[in-house]
């Protein structure tokens, strides 16, 4: 059965199968007059359940239905919250040391209940009514069995009625004879890829742009430029301003991307900004009040001498712009800023008055609007049948150029399982009314609504919980999927991997437009997100409309709120006295996100039912470094799948959660030393992704002195910060600890060690650092990362092909890289992504042959010290897309340099040949390097070549950082490049450390 919970059915779905386990031969076991009633309620809601679903499909239901519709959802919510109330998890499936008990009762009266319900007429008002019914009753000291036998008859009372309203209003006429919706279900139309890391879909880049960009990228001016992209919503502002980054990204020292919206939060906005600089996330200030100054002032510290790069996205006021441009200094290292903004007046202020600083975006020509409509449906125009060429034109006039509405109606028809006539025509004439309105945001609106409305229930429900956060939001796809997999969002056949579908239902929204890739790593897949501002207008309307999302916003005054909320966001800020609504009843909450200060925070105990929580907290230290935050009754919560708590004051877990047997993702890797998560969290039968706080001690879970670990049941993802570098003895035995998990534990597939801070910073050599080697088969390990800014660095890989075989993506430092080392991780598999950052550049030519590295596609080498020589050889990693080499610091080109080749031996290196060669991989979609040193070495480097490109690879982003001061030069050269180092050894000390960036 599918019995997955939507915005259009409620939890009529689940709440079935529910119903079903506790009925069955297993479940729950309930007298014979209590299973007969409840398998009779059982009845009614499955005719109710098929009334809904004959109702979703009336394109234009009357209000009538829509109220009816509205009620049976809530009947389904209520009936399966009674059940959560009164029925323990693991007597329906979820595992557990306990077992019910079976209870007998004796003896059965009957007695007169009164009940009292509210029911809705015709009009939509609800009216009183009263009924006297025979219910069971149990004997005193049975007053659970009481209890739900009451609640049995009295549910079975409501949705008896409710059917006899579907039937007196004659609903079934709608179902009937109404103009049935046409939703875009079918197979997806193949996509032409997108581009490796740059996603511009709707943007078409005409020579008046192109122009613009090449403007931007004019190194010769090395003053400080602002320019603004300025025009009406919806025509690609922020896609430009997207394309500008990634292109122009890898010339600049350090860049950010932050969004700013109607209502700013300046501290997180500047947070956010100083987290992208600093690759880790700021700590908080001691005194909130002074929080945005502190941060702006360390953001301000941090650019001064750099070449930066900033996108600052859809601004409103120039208020906000004055606050923001404070924190950027002004310098000739050739910084760009970027902005966008819908106001002219907010435009030239962040270009000075200056119009030429200015750019217009303005709506497509009907040229390149047929281009990206033709394009997204049939690939190119000429493939368009005849027939549908003539009301394609008008859908496209309609359309007025406005990219995000032309691609949006494309997609509805690309989704379609076949095209016609008829459904060009129906889409059509549900646009006709956009003529007669000249504004682009009401054309936009009118196509976002068709586009919504085509979706099949379950994407609606999923898109719809991007309302629980504000406008803005970049969040990250895994995140996103673990809450709708807890809400129980899914439709998932038997065998089939719920992540994995989620995962499928968050790239058919993207591939539909409702989602805004932010970031693409290496394989073409989406890593984080956001909304456009009308999407998220129109969702946040739907949700309210529907009531599954509730937003309490501390900048609305009024608010409209249903005292049944099941979802709730609360949106309150930095305000200090903010409160929920009185009338919220919080035993009906299903999702809980809070973002706001720790005083305004509600009980969490309350939220019984809750079972996604995501808290978003801010706390007033006042220098009182020892505050922390009681959530213990986090406990209380049984209900409870998702946990994720993001704070920069200690929290104070429960002493046990092994009562939290549904828990499947608990996430408390972003709040301050000190914050303690029980260790019996490993008996947690449905716990799948850890993330713990800093400086969690593993050596907490192992029994005896053997450091053998208690197992977690079935986790599959360990995030985990390495103790600092200072306790050498404790960091060994952490990470053979660490060792012995990951080699007993077969359903572990993602190991994860972080370092928050700087454990050791990049090139200081007085840190002290331990080596790790790997010894223990881990066949079930796909992804192993390990933060060169930790303590820990590697060696001895040559064991590592036999004990990986299904390894995926690798990160990592390391002592150094030979050839051996290549030769060994090339014969990874399964390896697709590989990072690695060396100590010591190699003294030996390094060959990556055709043998090895098969179905590799990013690779990244990065050199603390020295130069590499290295060779790509023809077919060698036939499926890399993407290179990046990166030396921190060359040597002095005066100076002799000797590298060894094994055939030529030891020779001096001839000044003026190529380093590196990589003419034979044809295909290559990016490749960029950088070298660090003196100034004088980087022009030497610039001007010889020091890599061989082939003719028919992208031009490689050319990087050259003078180690001597802040100011970079950045060229675009057709021939340059870098590669690995050595390694050995069980447990060593090493000095010196590296930098870990994401797979963008």
């Amino acid at each position: 059965m599918n019995a997955s919970t939507s915005v259009s059915l409620g939890a009529m779905r689940p709440l079935l199968k529910k119903l079903d386990m506790m009925l069955g031969p297993h479940g729950c076991k309930l007298t014979k007059g209590v299973n007969d009633r409840s398998q009779l309620l059982r009845d009614d809601l499955e005719e109710i359940g098929a009334y809904l679903e004959d109702l979703l499909e009336v394109e234009d239901p009357p209000l009538v239905a829509n109220c009816w519709t509205k009620e049976a959802r809530e009947l389904s919510y209520d009936i399966q919250d009674c059940i959560d109330n009164f029925v323990p998890p693991e007597s329906l499936g979820y595992k557990s040391g306990h077992k019910m008990t079976h209870v007998k009762i004796p003896k059965r009266l009957k007695w007169q209940k009164q009940i009292e319900y509210a029911a809705p007429d015709v009009s939509g008002h609800f009216i009183s009514k009263t009924i006297r019914v025979d219910v069971i009753r149990a004997p005193r000291k049975l007053k659970w069995y009481q209890q739900i036998v009451e609640k049995v008859s009295e549910f079975r009372i409501y949705a008896r009625e409710a059917i006899r309203r579907y039937e007196r209003y004659q609903l079934h006429c709608c179902s009937t004879s109404a103009a049935r919706r046409f939703s875009a279900i079918g197979p997806i139309m193949p996509m032409s890829p997108m581009p490796c890391e740059k996603t511009c879909s709707g943007l078409v880049i005409d020579g008046r742009m192109s122009k613009f960009i090449n403007s931007l990228s004019n190194d010769a001016d090395q003053q400080l430029k602002v320019v603004s992209i300025h025009g009406s919503g919806y025509l690609g502002k922020t896609m430009l301003a997207k394309v500008l980054y990634n292109k122009l990204g890898r010339k600049f020292h350090c860049r950010a991307f932050v969004r700013v919206s109607k209502k700013p939060d300046m501290k997180r906005l500047f947070r956010d900004m100083l987290s992208q600089f600093q690759r880790k996330q700021p700590g908080g200030s001691q005194d909130v009040s002074d929080e945005l100054r502190v941060t702006a002032e360390n953001i301000r510290n941090y650019l001064h001498g750099k070449r930066y790069l900033i996108v600052v996205d859809d601004l409103w006021d120039t208020s906000a712009w004055d606050v923001i441009n404070q924190v950027f200094p002004k310098g000739i290292q050739g910084s760009r800023i970027i902005t966008t903004t819908q106001i002219e007046d907010v435009a030239l202020a962040c270009g000075c008055n200056h119009p030429e600083q200015v750019f217009e975006m303005k709506p497509l020509d009907d040229d390149h609007s047929r281009k990206l409509f033709f394009g997204r449906i049939f690939g190119t125009e000429s493939d368009c049948p005849e027939e549908f060429k003539q009301v394609s034109g008008q859908i496209i006039e309609i359309c007025g150029g406005l990219p995000l509405a032309t691609i949006s109606i494309a997609s509805i028809l690309a989704n379609q399982p076949s095209l016609s006539m008829d459904l060009f025509t129906r889409i059509h004439d549900s646009l006709i009314s956009c003529l007669l309105s000249n504004s682009s945001p009401e054309t936009t609106r009118q196509v976002l609504k068709l586009s919504y409305n085509s979706l099949p229930h379950y994407l609606k429900t999923c898109l719809l919980y991007f309302s629980m956060y504000p406008e803005g939001s970049i969040l990250f796809k895994h995140d996103l999927v673990r809450q709708w997999v807890a809400e129980g969002f899914l439709t998932a056949s038997e065998g089939q991997n719920m992540e994995e579908v989620a995962g499928m239902y968050f790239d058919e929204l993207v591939d539909r437009r409702f989602i805004r890739p932010m970031s693409i790593n290496f394989n073409n897949e989406v890593v984080s997100c956001t909304v456009h501002a009308l999407v998220h207008d129109l969702i946040a309307h739907k949700s309210a409309q529907e009531n599954f999302v509730v937003v309490v916003d501390h900048n609305r005054k009024i608010l409209a709120l249903s005292h049944k909320v099941r979802r709730l966001s609360l949106q309150l800020g930095d305000a200090n006295y903010a409160k929920i609504p009185a009338n919220i009843r919080k035993s009906q909450v299903r999702s809980l996100v809070f973002f706001g200060l720790v005083e305004c925070m509600p009980c969490i105990g309350e939220f019984k039912l809750v079972r996604v929580l995501n808290l978003q907290l801010s706390g007033h230290h006042n220098g009182d470094q020892d505050l922390s935050i009681d959530l213990s009754r986090v406990s209380e919560l049984f209900q409870l799948r998702y946990l994720k708590i993001v704070c920069d004051v200690c929290i104070k877990l429960p002493n046990r959660m092994r009562g939290q047997q549904c828990l499947e993702t608990l996430d408390v890797m972003d709040t301050p030393r000190g914050t303690y998560v029980p260790w019996d969290i490993i008996y947690l039968p449905r716990l799948l992704h850890l993330s713990l706080p800093p400086h969690t001690n593993l050596l907490d879970w192992s029994v005896g002195d053997d450091l053998s670990l208690c197992k977690p049941n079935h986790l599959q993802d360990l995030c985990i910060s390495t103790p600092p570098s200072s306790d050498s003895d404790h960091l060994e035995r952490s990470m053979e600890a660490l060792d012995y998990l990951m080699y007993e534990h077969d359903s572990l597939k993602t190991v994860k060690l972080v370092a928050h801070g700087s454990s050791v910073s990049y090139g200081d050599a007085s840190k002290e650092r331990a080596g790790w080697m790997l010894d223990k088969p881990n066949h079930h390990i796909h992804r192993f990362e390990v933060s060169p800014h930790s303590p820990v660095i590697f060696g001895c890989m040559d064991l590592w092909t036999n004990q990986f075989p299904n390894l995926c993506i690798l990160k990592s430092a390391v002592d150094g890289l030979s050839v051996y080392d290549v030769d060994f991780l090339g014969g990874l598999p399964a390896l697709t992504a590989l990072s690695l950052y060396v100590e010591t550049a190699p003294r030996m030519k390094i060959i990556f042959d055709k043998a090895r590295f098969p179905v590799l596609k990013y690779l990244k080498l990065r050199f603390t010290s020295g130069i590499a020589w290295l060779n790509f050889e023809a077919d060698a990693m036939p499926n890399i897309l993407k290179l990046r080499l990166v030396f921190s610091s060359i040597p002095r080109m005066d100076q002799r340099l000797s590298l060894f080749s094994q055939s030529d031996q030891w020779k001096q290196y001839q000044h003026g040949s190529a380093l590196i060669s990589i003419d034979h991989m044809t295909g290559l979609r990016e490749v960029s390097a950088k070298f660090g040193g003196a100034a004088a070495d980087l022009q030497y480097v610039s001007r010889i070549g020091a890599v061989i490109n082939h003719p028919g690879n992208p031009v490689i982003g050319m990087q050259l950082v003078d180690s001597g001061s802040y100011c970079e030069e950045s060229t675009a050269i057709t021939g340059v490049f870098f590669a690995p180092a050595s390694s050995r050894s069980r447990w060593w000390r090493a000095a010196g450390c590296g930098i870990l960036e994401p797979y963008h």
